[in-house]
């Protein structure tokens, strides 16, 4: 065979030595009973230029002697039949319409060149198909002859059948990366090796396809050529092997000839200061090319020809070669020069003026160059004795029809005169004009008005006008002169007196004369007081008629069907098959069929491509029908795309780069659908959103001359475009372009017959409506949006909106801060995470500068769901036994009219000592779920999953129910309770009603053993809470609490768990997305108060309990409700309504509770004239129940008025009492009011006002305020001076500069003078969501888990994948106990396999200085490894404030072999109690009979070395039938420095007595007991049973045991133990 080859090669070599072969092996075309999937050889035929193409095939008929010859060529026939059934093969040659050129079968013989054609082609892309039947392999090869032509293939097949290694398949790589090839049934290593080898023989191995599998070979980044070797192993089973390739970038070229060269052509515009891009025809080797910029390269034969250039009006071109020389596979490149040329005139309308008259100028710029716009400037310097009325220069561009004049009058000052000068840049041109002025003065100023352009024939008003400057009344006598192509019609002397100041126009009646184009100059003489005759000129040139109007085209139209015949190499679950339509061609509505039958119309790409969906059918014909006038140019070539599971895209035949377009595909807006009747476009009811002119089509008889109408006004005629007449029917078709519309509703009318089309204007609200609202954790929430103008008609292309769930998209315009949207036609979908359970949400839309907002509830799904496990196993000792029981469920089911929620989880264990004595005991390590923290344990698992917990609680039973008109529940959840901020999410008893008005209640056992405290914001990202001990999962509550700077009033916002906070449990430290600055935007202090446990839960409690009554009202604006809790032993009573609105919102608390009373408010209303904010704060001293606010009494607002648009008016106050806790006086009383006005003369403010103070603060102050706001652009400063007394000063600046659509760089300074300084600055989202889980997710990462681990909020969009963030706050408090700033910075990166951020924050309060840094990074190396890594560092003034906290994290899912690693290190302030170094991996091998694992676990407390302790473990269980399973396990826990080691090692066998329940027996000759030990890995046999229990399955679920032999069955996977003190051996 190898020898055949090398032969055969040489052949092809010497026969055409222009030839190239990519591969240096015959192809193959295997016979479909070999059932390969890409069997066939579907080859393409690029002709480059038309010419004579001669293709030759060798072996093409199959020769039946060939096979296991030793000089086999590859002919294969594997039939068993006697006599052997026929191989043959069939060459089908086809065009890009799908027409056959040629088709020819060779049946059977020997092996020899046959010529398959030799004719001229066209050039273009032909199809050449080899199809063979039966049960075999045709080997043959190929020989080119043409002037430019190719062979090249998508799929290759190649036989091999040799031991040497053989060279098959030549790649050449530009540098790209990622450049695949991909190989189809290599057998597997044992029947073929491969390796790929660079230019200078450097090897890379290859891994070899299974049988029937694909496989990829991944081409090295490096420039150059690669050849891919390959070989049959000694003693291989198949005597030849044949193996298929396809490239993922682009075909395989297997032959080419190419004697061709290519030719480009540059066309450049030479401007005095830069050089652009023109346009230029061109003529070169007998072709002309219109050169737009750049033309080619044009494909050429090998030549010397000549070049020139067609001569271009207004410039001069030139050629930098007269002749171009076209070299084999060189480009030849022509350069065209055009230099444009630009006059410059100058003119006044008087020569001389007497002093105090005015002289008018005129300069002009003017080209008879009209392809493109030419920059310009005029400037005229006037001489010494004129000042200018008007501007002396212009800046224009100008081109043949629009040319730019610069026309101003100038006043005579002085005597004397002199030269005015004008010049023309950057053209390098000037003009110099002399003016005298006489020596004399006149009273009069004589102008002449310009003459609008006229024809002969016609008549025109010639008009001056005198001005009497002086005070004193002036005689006149005017004459003008009309000159030669004007006839005076009315007498042109004038006299009479002007009038002090009075301005007198004069005017006579003129027809114009001449031939067209002739100009006359008209010549004016006045004479009054001055001693000198004053004059004035000017000039009248007769306009050249227009032409006549150009008959509109006439064409006659036809209706073509585009047929796509094909045929996929491989099967797909659905195949998208993508055609370009012929240009000038309209798509028929209606018209898609795949094999005759009707299907839906295409979609299409941003590229104007179509695109069909259908079934997954391999071949078929898909034809459609177009509209076109004259002949269709040739068709180009097919695309189809093979869609298989989880919407994976492979690219079957064609241009992969389409892949991407599929992501961006609409509606097809057909143009071809009309209306009945005559009036044929616009089809009624059309709305039109990106465009606000239409065509309007109407036919009717070729001789009516009846025009259509628009909203009642007829089109003007001259927009008639076309017109087409149907001579065999006597119509004709008019259609009118360009037509305008109003926006809303427009009526066109034509022959009695009219239609209603709309302009969409720009939206003005929004309508929100749920598309999908079943929770049943599966199917993502769904909101439809639609945006809708004043008249009600949806448009826009994409809508900010924030959701308080996550959402599943990506944004679609990530440029763009917050998150957005994507809509079509004014319509798009919000897609949410899926629900596990009912619950409400919130979504914002931002319409223009107005929100619209709406809440939701999920509903509970139909469906029975059901699921548990319960285990219970003995140990079988000599001399004591041990027992435990283990159970778990979940059900949820429909029950009436609602549907019950019900999970538990609980474990008990019993040991038996050698004296007999029984002891009971509750496992506390199981219970109901917590949350997947990624601070512990694996930080990343290899997927994109994310997990909702339906129900948690302290407990180990849970339950809700949720019924249309209540819910009730026992679980951990936030309580039904709002009127009071409980700041608690307890395991509670609660419901409440879904009526009007509401009934909530809840009653709990809250844990005593329960910690809240409030800390000072430290300005970083990191929060150490300083616990005692270890926090319960998911027992905390953090809370953003704000202090009114004013009156001290507080508000509460509760942070999300892994959305605003992540908290590490072990080291009680809060890692926050964002740095909590000192103070929020408005200067208020802020806190953050965090509730959580420490010990079990499940201890000492204290009974807490409340009821609610609630009503909504005024379409749930206002909200009104009553309460009353008891919590901590204090029952408190309160009151709250609230109201919110698209401009107000208003918030008042009223509660009773010790004795005390507390009433607590604040308020905001913006509307286009009023601005109002209001705060208020009371608590007595006997209050000591929720929400205290601290005892006094204080009040402050401001409300501001706009008069006018310029004159507004204010008023604020503020007043605040303190009393002595002691019983004493005040500690503080007193207040102050403000009134003051402001003006505004855009973009200026100013403003200026009074301060009175009492109390206290008694006294007087002046207010003065400037301000300056344009474009979005906001800076204000206000000074409150005291004149007397001791009311405050005080200095307020506030600025807002727009930085990006929807971010907004805010700062805030407020001085009090004596008293504080407040500062904040930072970057701000119109909507937030900046941070969406989304953001972060990979294909082998999870975006919660990911956002959770080292998110970083960053507010502004650099680029697509890169976004910033920044914040910072500034306090100087004058009494000293509270400075402080701090500053930080965030940046987020994102691609398609990375996401990786880092922050630092820097901050400063009274105890020193504080930073951290914090970073992290996932990346996804393919589908199967991903890698990932996060770390924080903290640093402060002590030591105790340094802190590390660093992970890495691997994970990998390669089908049979999964495996999980990880590695922490944490200590100082970030270790917590507990610093330490731990790191497990896993790995795990399975197949459907059997599974191996093994895994190493460590731990050290950095505090203690000795405490390291590590795990090893070993097991694997095989399955011997469906029902018996045998397991063999190992495991070893050590600690080096105590010398313990405790080992277990066992077998075991399981053994299905019934579906879902196992019974298994097993053995421990070797065990431990003690630290990370339970019953199975003790020494002994045991007996354990294993139930399954799953409603979806009638008989239960036919599975093996939960867990593998030697695991707890509570803990599926080994978990590290807690690490032993230095105490002995357990």
């Amino acid at each position: 065979m190898k020898r055949a080859i090398t032969t055969l090669t040489a052949a092809l070599l010497g026969a055409a030595g222009a030839q190239e072969i990519a591969t240096s092996l015959p192809l193959t075309s295997v016979g479909q009973k070999l059932m390969w999937t890409v069997g066939d050889q579907d080859l393409k035929l690029v002709v480059g230029v038309s010419s004579r193409v001669q293709l030759d095939v060798y072996g093409a008929q199959f020769d039946p002697q060939d096979y296991r010859k030793p000089d086999q060529f590859g002919d294969e026939n594997y039939s068993t039949e006697r006599p052997k059934a026929p191989v043959t093969s069939d060459f089908t040659l086809t065009d890009e319409s799908g027409k056959v050129v040629k088709q020819f079968n060779y049946g059977t013989g020997a092996q020899d060149w046959q010529t398959f054609i030799k004719q001229d082609l066209p050039a273009g892309t032909y199809t050449l198909k080899v199809r063979t039947e039966g049960n075999g392999k045709n080997t043959f090869a190929f020989r080119l002859n043409s002037i430019s032509a190719a062979v090249q293939a998508d799929h290759l097949n190649v036989t091999i059948r040799s031991n040497d290694w053989v060279p098959v398949l030549n790649v050449y790589n530009p540098g790209s990366k990622g450049m695949v090839v991909r190989m189809y049934d290599g057998d597997g290593p044992t029947e073929l090796q491969a390796e790929l080898r660079d230019a200078q023989g450097n090897a890379f191995p290859v891994k070899v396809s299974s049988q029937l599998q694909w496989g990829d070979i991944n081409i090295p980044e490096g420039k150059g050529n690669y050849t891919l070797y390959l070989r049959q192993p000694a003693n291989t089973y198949q005597w030849s092997n044949t193996v298929g390739f396809e490239m993922v970038s682009g075909p395989i070229t297997l032959v080419q000839a190419d004697t061709t060269g290519k030719l480009d052509i540059k066309a450049e515009l030479i401007l005095p200061d830069e050089t652009l891009p023109t346009q230029a025809t061109v003529n070169a080797c007998g072709q002309t090319y219109n050169v737009n910029g750049s033309a080619g390269p044009y494909t050429l034969p090998v030549q010397t020809c000549d070049v020139s250039v067609e001569p271009i009006k207004g410039a001069e071109v030139t050629l930098d070669k007269t002749q171009a020389t076209i070299v084999k596979q060189q480009t030849e490149h022509i350069a065209v020069q055009v230099k444009p040329q630009v006059a410059l005139s100058f003119s006044a309308d008087k020569p001389e003026v007497c002093v105090g008259d005015v002289v008018k100028f005129t300069a002009q710029a003017t080209t008879d160059f009209e392809r493109q716009q030419l920059p310009v400037n005029i400037r005229v310097a006037l001489p010494k004795g004129f000042s200018a009325n008007g501007e002396t220069s212009v800046t224009a561009k100008i081109d043949a029809n629009n040319p730019s004049v610069l026309t101003f009058e100038a006043k005579a000052d002085a005597v004397g005169g002199g030269n005015a000068t004008a010049t023309l840049a950057p053209w390098n041109q000037s003009q110099e004009l002399g003016v005298r002025v006489l020596p004399t003065a006149t009273q009069i100023e004589l102008r002449r008005a310009d003459i609008g352009a006229a024809q002969a024939g016609d008549t025109v008003t010639v008009t001056l006008s005198l001005t009497n400057t002086s005070s004193v009344a002036a005689p006149y006598t005017l004459t003008d002169n009309a000159g030669d192509t004007l006839e005076a019609l009315d007498p042109t002397t004038f006299s009479g007196e002007l009038q002090a100041g009075e301005t007198k126009t004069l005017s006579y009646r003129a027809r114009v004369k001449g031939e067209a184009g002739a100009q006359g100059r008209l010549q004016a003489t006045l004479t009054s007081n001055c001693d000198s005759a004053q004059n004035v000129a000017g000039t009248f040139t007769v306009q050249t008629p227009p032409p006549p109007p150009a008959e509109p085209v006439v064409s006659l139209t036809r209706e073509s069907t585009v047929r796509i015949p094909f045929d996929a190499p491989r099967m797909a679950t659905q195949i998208v098959i993508a055609h370009q339509a012929p240009d000038g061609s309209n798509y028929v509505a209606g018209s898609s069929a795949l094999n005759g039958r009707a299907i839906a119309d295409p979609q299409v790409g941003p590229s104007g491509k179509f695109y069909w969906t259908i079934p997954g059918t391999q071949r078929g014909v898909l034809t459609y029908k177009v509209n076109h006038e004259g002949a269709l140019p040739a068709l180009n070539s097919p695309t189809l795309i093979g869609k298989n599971a989880k919407n994976a895209l492979d690219v079957l035949v064609g241009d992969p780069s389409l892949v991407p377009e599929l992501q961006s595909l609409q509606k097809l807006q057909t143009t071809t659908a009309e209306n009945d009747g005559a009036l044929k476009l616009p089809v009624s009811g059309m709305v039109f959103r990106d465009r606000d002119r239409i065509t309007v089509a109407v036919e009717g008889s070729a001789t009516d001359a009846a025009l259509p109408s628009v909203n009642g006004v007829p089109v003007d005629p001259a927009t008639l475009g076309k017109k087409t007449v149907d001579t065999t029917k006597g119509t004709q078709r008019l259609e009118f372009y360009g037509l305008p519309l109003k926006t809303g509703e427009n009526v066109v009318t034509f022959g009695g017959q009219s239609v209603k089309v709309y302009l969409a204007g720009t939206p003005v609200t929004a309508q929100l409506a749920p598309e999908q609202l079943i929770a049943d954790g599966v199917t993502p929430i769904r909101i439809g949006i639609k945006l809708l103008d004043a008249n009600g008609l949806s448009n826009g292309s994409t809508v900010t909106v924030q959701t308080t769930r996550e959402v599943t998209q990506q944004d679609s315009v990530p440029s763009v801060a917050s998150y957005q949207v994507k809509l079509t036609d004014g319509e798009g979908v919000l897609e949410m995470e899926p629900m596990s359970t009912p619950g409400r949400f919130d979504v914002r839309v931002l319409v223009g500068q107005k929100t619209v907002n709406r809440s939701f509830e999920s509903l509970p799904s139909k469906t029975r769901v059901g699921i548990g496990m319960v285990s219970a196993g003995v140990l079988l000792g000599q001399s004591a036994m041990a027992g435990e029981v283990r159970g778990s469920g979940y059900l949820e089911t429909p029950i009436g009219d609602g549907k019950l929620y019900v999970a538990g989880s609980a474990a008990a264990t019993a040991e038996r000592s050698s004296s007999g004595q029984v002891t009971f005991s509750q496992d506390k390590t199981q219970g109901l779920p917590t949350s997947a923290n990624p601070l512990e344990r694996y930080p990343t698992y290899g997927d994109s999953s994310t997990h909702e917990i339906p129900l948690q609680g302290i407990d180990p039973l849970a339950f809700r129910y949720e019924h249309p008109k209540f819910n009730v529940q026992y679980r951990q959840a936030r309580l039904p309770v709002d009127v009071f901020n409980v700041g608690i999410a307890p395991t509670a008893l609660s419901g409440f009603t879904r009526s009007n008005p509401q009934v909530s209640a809840f009653v709990a056992a809250v844990p005593t053993q329960q910690v809240q405290r409030t800390f000072d914001p430290n300005g970083l990202r990191t929060l150490n809470l300083g616990a005692t001990g270890a926090l319960q999962p998911d027992s905390e509550t953090v809370e953003l609490v704000t202090v009114d700077r004013l009156t001290g009033g507080v508000t509460y916002h509760v942070l999300q768990r892994y959305v605003d906070y992540t908290v590490d449990n072990a080291a009680g430290v809060i890692y926050f997305q964002r740095a909590i600055n000192l103070t929020d935007d408005l200067g208020n202090s802020q806190r953050v108060r965090v509730t959580y446990r420490l010990d079990d839960p499940i201890g000492e409690r204290r009974l807490a309990w409340g009821v609610q009554v609630g009503t909504r009202l005024m379409d749930d604006r206002l909200t009104l409700a009553a309460a009353a809790v008891q919590l901590d032993g204090v029952t408190n009573f309160g009151v709250r309504g609230r109201y919110r609105d698209n401009t107000s919102t208003a918030d008042l608390l009223a509660a009773y509770a010790g004795g005390g009373m507390l009433v607590s408010g604040a308020a905001n209303v913006t509307t286009d004239r009023v601005t109002a904010n209001a705060s208020v704060k009371y608590q007595t001293a006997g209050y000591t129940g929720l929400n205290a606010v601290g005892e006094g009494a204080a009040v402050a607002g401001d409300v501001t008025y706009k008069v006018t648009d310029r004159l507004g008016v204010g008023v604020a106050g503020f007043y605040n009492r303190v009393p002595d806790p002691l019983g004493g006086a005040d500690l503080k009383n007193g207040g102050y009011a403000d009134l003051k006005a402001t003006y505004t003369f855009a973009p200026f403010t100013v403003g200026a006002g009074m301060r009175a103070g009492f109390g206290d603060l008694r006294g007087l102050g002046v207010i003065g305020l400037l301000g300056y706001s344009q474009n979005n652009v906001n800076v204000q400063v206000e000074h409150a001076q005291a004149i007397s007394g001791d009311v405050p000063s005080t200095t307020t600046l506030t600025a807002s500069v727009p930085v990006a659509q929807n971010v907004t760089l805010t700062a805030r300074d407020e001085m009090r003078w004596g008293v504080d300084n407040r500062a904040t600055v930072g970057l701000n989202a119109r909507y937030g969501m900046t941070n969406v889980a989304v953001n972060y997710d990979l294909p082998g990462a999870d975006g919660w888990g990911n956002r959770a681990r080292f998110g970083v909020d960053t507010t502004l969009p650099l680029n697509d994948r890169l976004s910033l963030g920044l914040n910072g706050s500034y306090i100087l408090d004058m009494a000293g106990d509270e400075d402080g700033w701090n500053a930080g910075a965030g940046v987020r990166y994102k691609d398609d396999r990375t996401v990786a951020t880092l922050a630092t924050d820097v901050s400063h309060r009274n105890d020193g200085l504080r930073f951290s840094v914090r970073g992290g990074l996932s990346y996804t190396v393919n589908d199967r490894l991903t890698l990932s890594a996060d770390g924080t560092h903290v640093g402060g003034p002590t030591a105790a404030d340094v802190g590390n906290n660093f992970a890495i994290s691997a994970a990998l899912r390669a089908s049979q072999w999964q495996g999980l690693a990880y590695l922490r290190y944490k200590d100082g302030a970030l270790g917590g109690l507990n610093p330490e170094l731990i790191g497990e991996a896993n790995l795990e091998y399975h197949v459907p009979r059997y599974a191996l694992r093994g895994g190493i676990a460590g731990r050290m407390l950095l505090n203690n070395r000795d405490s390291l302790t590590y795990q090893v473990s070993a097991s694997g269980t095989y399955f011997v039938t469906d029902k018996l399973g045998l397991g063999l396990a190992g495991r070893a826990l050590m600690q080096p420095a105590t010398g313990y080691a405790g080992y277990s090692v066992g077998i075991e066998g399981s053994y299905r007595v019934l579906p879902g329940a196992w019974v298994t027996l097993g053995y421990n000759p070797v065990g431990f007991t003690g630290i990370g030990s339970n019953i199975y890995t003790r020494q002994g046999a045991y007996l354990r049973l294993d139930l399954m229990l799953d409603d979806n399955q009638p008989n239960g679920v036919n599975l093996p045991p939960a867990t593998p032999f030697g695991v707890s069955a509570a803990n599926g996977n080994p978990t590290l133990p807690t690490v032993p003190t230095t105490e002995g051996n357990p």
